[in-house]
Formats: structure tokens, sequence, C-alpha cells
């Protein structure tokens, strides 16, 4: 026999999920009350479909049959509700959790009424289908992430083996799916009108997916999730689809500098440098128009570990050269401002990048041969330039003599 238990997913956490949490403590303390006035049994507090009430709308969805039926709804609400709260919000993750149930209520009394007519008096009680809203939400736009799996074998009496493995949330959500389906098929052909409401888990479900669907939330959230998973490449293999996946969003959205980063990034985990140097060519001037100076300076860092001839455009070439040397990277700020004078020898910016390089190797760098270097491509391609006087070379700390 198999047992699988799902017990947590990679996805980092940013808030507090108070929404979450509330929701899990108001299902613990609604059970005890239960169990207090267990004398009242099931059909207080469950929702009968032949017998409609709004309050029991309500309390079913905290009434649970059992711990383990308690359990099981507290672990799936755990797993994907923070993932969910903490992207959406409080409000909006409530709302999928409310809708998840009446998606559930309408599909399950519906195939009820359809399929096993006795079963509409049947009370229904659990947190379910309101879960399962956030399950189908999880699944439109959480699919990259990984659910770590607790697996325990046993033969009758006999342990076998034991461990942990992942799956893509897109995968363990959908099997769950196929679960429901044949558990629904398998009641269907029993005739069995009590036992677990499988109608009730894939309504909820459909229904937080057709949400997310048409809210748009699949691209938004999505492409969230996509560059957060791209944070965690580290090896070939595990940058391989990230980056498929990378480049056809940034085919959609090429003004996103924070896209390009990220395929920046995952291009080069996964080997292939060329296109790693071209992400970073994208990246840089898109980061510098929002503002972004010091990332846009380390990604040109990083560009040039793997192609020292790379260039952006001149006015972004200077953008670097000066806030590396604010940043106090003086020589890398210097091999800026030259780089930016052979790759674009005609460009404006030309003359002050050839000083500015001079003056980083008068001082701080005391770099003689660089100031020389500098100082003679200034002269030779600017002969009237007023820094040829102000210039002083590190050594003699007076102007470089020009043969």
């Amino acid at each position: 026999m198999l047992l699988f238990v799902p017990f947590s997913t990679n996805r980092p956490r940013k808030r507090v999920p108070i929404a979450t949490y509330s929701l899990m403590g108001a299902n613990v303390l609604f059970f005890i009350v239960q169990c207090l006035f267990e004398d009242l049994g099931v059909s207080a507090f469950g929702f009968v479909p032949n017998s409609p009430s709004p309050i029991t709308a309500l309390t079913a969805m905290f009434a649970h049959g059992g711990v383990l039926h308690l359990a099981g709804n507290l672990l799936f609400l755990w797993l994907f509700g923070t993932i969910a709260e903490d992207v959406l919000g409080a409000g909006l993750f409530l709302a999928f959790y409310f809708g998840g149930e009446i998606g559930a209520m309408l599909l399950d009394v519906n195939m009820s009424r359809l399929l096993l007519p006795g079963s509409l008096d049947v009370p229904r009680l659990g947190a379910s289908g309101a879960i399962a809203g956030v399950l189908g939400l999880a699944a439109c736009c959480f699919p990259r992430a990984l659910v770590r799996i607790w697996y325990f074998v046993w033969l009758m009496i006999v342990f076998v083996r034991t461990g942990t493995f992942e799956l893509r949330a897109s995968v363990f959500l959908w099997l769950w799916v196929g679960m429901q389906v044949v558990g629904a098929a398998v009641q269907h052909m029993v005739g069995a009108e009590g036992g677990v409401a499988y109608w009730a888990h894939l309504g909820g479900f459909v229904a937080g997916m057709g949400a997310a669907a048409a809210l748009g939330l699949r691209r938004l959230v999505g492409k969230k999730d996509l560059l957060e998973e791209a944070q965690q490449v580290s090896t070939e293999f595990t940058a391989r689809q990230p980056l498929q996946d990378l480049s056809k969003l940034a085919a959609e959205d090429a003004q996103d500098p924070e896209v390009w980063v990220a395929l920046s990034r995952t291009a080069e985990s996964a080997g292939n440098i060329e296109q790693a140097v071209n992400a970073y060519q994208q990246a840089i001037p898109l980061l510098l128009q929002a503002g972004q100076r010091p990332r846009a300076a380390r990604a040109f860092l990083a560009a040039t570990a793997h192609a020292p001839d790379f260039a952006v455009p001149a006015a972004d070439m200077f953008q670097i050269g000066s806030t590396l040397a604010d940043m106090g990277e003086w020589a890398h700020a210097a091999a800026a401002f030259r780089r930016l004078a052979d790759a674009w020898p005609d460009s404006p910016q030309v003359e002050i990048a050839l000083a500015r390089s001079c003056e980083i190797a008068a001082e701080p760098l005391d770099d003689p041969a660089l100031f020389d270097a500098s100082y003679a491509t200034l002269c030779e391609r600017f002969p009237d330039s007023e820094w040829r006087d102000l210039l002083r070379r590190p050594s003699a700390r007076e102007p470089a003599a020009i043969a």
C-alpha cells in the first residue's frame, strides 16, 4: 500500500497569510464546537440540498466528518492558500475561497439530481469545495510551483520504504482532479448516496480555475511565478524548461527588464552564453530607463565576464561607467569608459569618457599605464580638447607628454 502526503512547496511567502490562518483557525474552532455538541448530529450543521438553508450552507463550510477529514482539508488549505494569499492579497483570496464553495454546491447539487437523486437528502460537510476553488486558482496561476510529497510504502504489516519527491503543481493538481473524476464515476456505478462529495470538489476546482482565467490572472501571476523560479535555477538541468518559457515571455513582453534579467541568468545556468549576453544587452537599457542604475551596472559586469567587447549604446555606456565609479568599482568604471570610446568612436560622449578614464587612472587607481593609454587616445582624437592641460599623470603629477 502507498501513502502520499504533500507537505510543502518551493514558493516563498513574503507576507503573513492572515486570511488563510484565520480560515484554518475557524475550521478548527468549529470542529471543537461540533465535538461539544455531537449529540445534534451532522444534520444540524450539514447542508441538505432537498432542505436548503442559508445557515447550513455556511456552517457546512466549517463542519467536518472527523479529525482526518479536517486535517486533510487544513493541509491543502495551508499548502495552496498561503501561496494564493501571498500573491493576490487577502481580499481576492477570500473571494476565490467562498466562490469555490458556491461552484462546489452548484455542481454537486445538479450532478446529484441527475445521477443520484437519493443523495440529495444526505447532509454535505466540509471546506473541501471552498478549498478546491483555491486549488483551481493554483492550477491556473502557479503551475510551475513544486510540491514536495512524502511517501510511505508498506506491504501488509511489513515496512518497505519511505522518502520524498517533488512534482510540479500542475501535475499534482491534475492528478488530484483525475482522482475526483474516478471517485465520482465509481460512486455513480455503485449507487453510493453518501461518502465523499467528489462533484463538489470538481465544482470548486472548475469555479476557481475559470475565475482565474476570466480575470486574466494566469498571465499576471504565471509571469511572477516564472521569474521567481528563475531566481532559484542553479544547474543546466533545472534551467532548461524555464529558459524556453522565459524566451517566449521575452518575445511577448519585451519592455520588461525583469524578464530579460531572468532570461540572462537562466541562460547562463543553462550554459547558453550567447543567449545570456544578448539578454543582458536588452536588459541594461531597460534597467537604466527604470532608474535601476546599480542593477544595470552589475548586469554589464556579468555580460563583460563572458564577452569582454560587450557594449550597449553610448549614452547607456556612459551611465554604466559613472554608476560603477559611484559604486567604487574604479577599474571596471575606467574599462567601461574605454569600451565606450572603442565601440562608439563618433559619439558625443567619447571625449568626456576618455577624460573620466584618465581621472580614474590618476586617482584613485594611481595607474600611469592606464592614464597614458587614455590620455594618448584623448589627444589623438581631440587635439584641441580643454582636458589636455587639466589632466595630470599620476606618477609625476603633471600633464603627460604626447610624442
